[in-house]
């Protein structure tokens, strides 16, 4: 509907439009240096021919939230187009201590965690896979790329160029658990336009960074289950 349409490019779109207006009007356009964090979900529905996922695909997001983020992404390389200091960082899945319960890891959690010592756990489509990025290599890879004059007027994926099976991630918080854990499907967490595999080629990224150490993703869950037991 109309509003939910204007919700979301107000908090995707709009605000990004307002702060490089401020920064215009300050005369800080060419100073301040500026990161725009978009979304893998830019790209939109994926072929496995298309895999790994680079920034020169065409991006056809099939969600108002793919699409809100795209429209901010173009209007800030325009801005940048004047020769100021913006970067763009499309994320893909990004997990880690505090992650918020609408998203799957933090669902799970949220459930198991209202458990005692056994339950069921409702899930959606196990079969598909994702790049999942650990929260803490996410701000230093940041860090990096706000600080490299390479990054200025780029799209970048922050991603770690390979999918991990949503069902491992399920087993292994199953097991780190120490519960009797039954899983059932929920046809309301199943989506239509579901894609089976998703990940980002990262070779644009290790380009400007350099050789980086990601964070294996069952070291990430292990501190994430940490975090929200404590």
């Amino acid at each position: 509907n109309q509003e939910a349409i204007l919700d979301a490019f107000c908090v995707n779109t709009f605000y990004a439009a307002f702060i490089l207006e401020a920064l215009d009007d300050l005369g800080l356009s060419d100073k301040a240096k500026v990161m725009i964090i978009g979304t893998s979900a830019e790209y939109g529905p994926i072929s496995e021919e298309q895999l790994p996922i680079s920034e020169v695909l065409n991006p056809k997001p099939f969600n108002l939230y793919g699409k809100s983020k795209l429209a901010q992404t173009e209007l800030s390389l325009i801005w940048q187009s004047n020769k100021n200091p913006l970067l763009v960082v499309r994320p893909f899945n990004i997990i880690g201590p505090g992650t918020p319960d609408h998203l799957v890891v933090g669902n799970f959690l949220q459930q198991i965690n209202s458990m005692n010592q056994k339950g069921i756990l409702r899930t959606g489509n196990l079969s598909t896979a994702r790049d999942f990025i650990d929260i803490d290599d996410a701000v230093r890879i940041m860090w990096k790329l706000i600080h490299s004059d390479r990054s200025y007027g780029e799209v970048i994926n922050l991603s770690r160029n390979q999918a991990v099976k949503i069902i491992d991630i399920v087993n292994y918080l199953i097991e780190e658990s120490g519960m009797k854990i039954e899983l059932i499907t929920d046809k309301s967490r199943l989506r239509k336009n579901d894609i089976p595999i998703h990940y980002g080629d990262n070779t644009k990224l290790l380009d400007i960074i350099g050789e980086f150490t990601f964070t294996d993703w069952n070291t990430t869950l292990k501190k994430t289950i940490d975090y929200h037991v404590a």
